[in-house]
C-alpha cells in the first residue's frame, strides 16, 4: 500500500538543518564538512544559481540592447535568451526579491494586467516600436539589478527553494496552458518560457542536494531528487524539436504529468525536513488531498462558495481526463491544443474554471476588451461602456469581466450582449482579430486579440473542444 505524506511536516527537521540564524548555520558548518560560512551567496547553492540566472538574464538585456531596432514581430536571439533566464529563475526570486520582482514581472495579484518590464517590452517588440522597447528594456535592466542586489541581502534559503519548487510544477502546468501572467506574444518565446521553467527547476534541485551533500540527510534525499530530475527530463524531450509552442502536441497530457511532477518536488522536500503545502485541495481528491495529491492546472480546487454545492460539476470530458478516468479523443485533444495554443483562448479563459479567476487562490478577476459590434454584421462598437462606467478610465472602456466557458453548449446566445447566436460566430469574430479585425477604432483592444488565421479543420477541432469537452453530462439534463 501506497504511503500517504500529510499535508504539513513540522520545522523541526528544517530547523535541524538549515538553522535559524547564522549562528546555527555556522555551527552545522562545523558538523558538515561541505558547508561553507562564507557570505549568503556561498553557503547557499540555491542562492548562487538563482543568482546567476538573474546575472545571464541581465547580459542577454543588454545585448538585446545592442540589437535594437528589430523588425514588428521579430525579437532577436537574445530576446527569447532573457526570457528563458527570468523563467527559470523567477519561481525562486520572487517569493525573495519582491521589489524587483514586481518591477520585472508586474504585482502577484493585479486586476489591471499589470505585467511589468518583461511585459511592456514584449508588447513593444511585438509592434516595432524602438522607442518603447528600449524604454522597458531599461527598465528590465533595472529590475533585474535590483534582484541581484535583493538576492545578496535576502538570498534563497534551501527551505524556500524546496517551496518554490512545490510551486514552480504547479505554475509550469499553467505555462503548458499559456494561462500565465505576461503570456508572451510570440509562440517562440512561449517556449523559450517553457524550456526556461524546467532549467530552473533542474538547477535548483540539484544546487538544493550540494547544499547537503555529506550530510545524514543527503542518502533519504538521493531517491526523491533523482526522481523529480527524471520527470524534469521527460518533459523536457517533449520540448526538443519543438520550432515554438504552437508545435506542442498534447498540451493536457503535458499538464496533467506536472500534478506527478509536484508531488516528486513534494517529496524531496519532506526528505530533507521541508514543510511544504499544496497549490490548492482538490475537489475530487486521488490521495486525500495528502502532499502526495498531484494537483495541477486542469484539476478543480475544493469549495462550495457557501452554497453546499461544488462550484462546478466537474464530470465533462476534460475533467475526467485530468483525474485519470479517462482519455480526451482527437478531436477533442485537437482542440485543447488549439484552446490554450493558436487560438490564444486560455490566456483570459483561465483553466481550471475557464473564467476569468487566476489560481492557486482564483482571486484575481480578468477583464478583457474585445471590440465587439452590437451584431455579427453590425459596423460600430456595442455602446455598453463596461468597466470604465465604474472606473472611469479610458483603459477599461469597453471592458468586461471574463466568463467561465463551462458548458457553453448552454448559453447561447454570446457576449455580455447576447450579440453572437451561434459558436461559430464567436470563433469567427476571434479568428478575424477582434474589433480591430473587423476595422473598428478600438484603441485599447485587449493585445492578446488578435488576427488568428484558422483553417477550417482548426476551427472544427476549437468548436468540438468549445462544444464538448467541458459539458458535464448533470448539466446537459438540467
Amino acid at each position: 500500500m501506497r504511503r500517504r505524506l500529510p499535508r504539513h511536516l513540522s520545522l523541526l527537521g528544517l530547523l535541524a538543518l538549515f538553522g535559524g540564524c547564522e549562528c546555527d548555520e555556522r555551527k552545522q558548518a562545523a558538523t558538515h564538512p561541505g558547508f561553507s560560512t562564507a557570505g549568503v551567496n556561498a553557503t547557499k547553492p540555491s542562492t548562487e544559481q538563482t543568482a546567476a540566472f538573474v546575472k545571464e538574464a541581465t547580459a542577454e538585456a543588454t545585448h538585446l540592447d545592442k540589437a535594437l531596432p528589430r523588425p514588428a514581430g521579430a525579437p532577436s536571439e537574445s530576446y527569447f535568451a532573457l526570457r528563458r533566464a527570468v523563467a527559470a529563475a523567477s519561481p525562486y526570486f520572487r517569493p525573495r526579491a519582491k521589489t524587483g520582482a514586481a518591477i520585472l514581472l508586474g504585482p502577484v495579484r493585479s486586476v489591471d494586467g499589470d505585467d511589468g518590464a518583461l511585459g511592456e517590452l514584449d508588447r513593444a517588440l511585438t509592434q516595432g516600436d524602438e522607442a518603447a522597447a528600449r524604454e522597458a528594456l531599461a527598465q528590465v535592466i533595472r529590475a533585474l539589478r535590483r534582484i541581484d542586489n535583493e538576492l545578496t541581502l535576502e538570498g534563497v534559503p534551501p527551505e524556500a527553494a524546496l517551496r518554490a519548487l512545490s510551486d514552480a510544477a504547479y505554475h509550469l502546468g499553467l505555462r503548458f496552458a499559456e494561462a500565465y501572467p505576461g503570456v508572451p506574444a510570440s509562440p517562440r518565446a512561449v517556449l523559450a518560457d517553457l524550456r526556461g521553467h524546467l532549467d530552473g527547476m533542474a538547477a535548483i534541485t540539484r544546487a538544493v542536494m550540494r547544499r547537503v551533500d555529506g550530510t545524514p540527510l543527503a542518502k533519504p534525499a538521493e531517491a526523491p531528487s533523482r526522481e523529480l530530475l527524471k520527470q524534469i527530463g521527460a518533459l523536457r524531450r517533449r520540448l526538443d524539436g519543438a520550432a515554438d509552442a504552437h508545435a506542442l502536441i498534447g498540451r493536457a497530457q503535458l499538464i496533467v504529468a506536472t500534478g506527478a511532477l509536484g508531488v516528486a518536488a513534494r517529496q524531496l522536500a519532506v526528505a530533507l525536513g521541508a514543510e511544504v503545502k499544496l497549490p490548492h485541495l482538490a475537489q475530487r481528491p486521488q490521495a486525500d488531498n495528502g502532499l502526495e495529491e498531484p494537483v495541477h492546472a486542469l484539476l478543480l480546487p475544493d469549495g462550495d462558495a457557501g452554497r453546499g454545492e461544488p462550484l462546478a460539476p466537474g464530470q465533462s470530458p476534460l475533467d475526467r481526463f485530468a483525474r485519470g478516468e479517462g482519455e480526451l479523443t482527437g478531436e477533442l485533444q485537437r482542440g485543447f491544443d488549439l484552446f490554450v495554443g493558436k487560438a490564444r483562448c486560455a490566456r483570459c479563459h483561465v483553466p481550471p474554471f475557464f473564467g476569468g479567476a487566476r489560481p492557486p487562490d482564483f482571486s484575481v478577476a480578468v477583464y478583457a476588451v474585445l471590440g465587439l459590434p452590437e451584431t455579427p454584421e453590425a459596423k460600430s462598437l456595442d455602446d455598453d461602456p463596461g468597466r470604465g462606467e465604474v472606473t472611469e478610465r479610458p483603459r477599461d472602456r469597453h471592458a468586461f469581466e471574463t466568463p467561465s466557458i463551462r458548458n457553453l453548449h448552454r448559453t447561447a446566445p454570446y457576449f455580455h450582449h447576447g450579440g453572437y447566436p451561434t459558436l461559430a460566430d464567436v470563433v469567427d469574430f476571434y479568428d478575424r482579430g477582434g474589433g480591430t479585425g473587423l476595422g473598428l477604432e478600438v484603441p485599447n483592444q485587449d493585445p492578446d486579440v488578435v488576427k488568428l488565421d484558422l483553417s477550417p479543420a482548426e476551427k472544427q477541432a476549437l468548436l468540438a473542444f468549445l462544444e464538448r469537452g467541458l459539458a458535464d453530462p448533470a448539466a446537459a439534463k438540467r
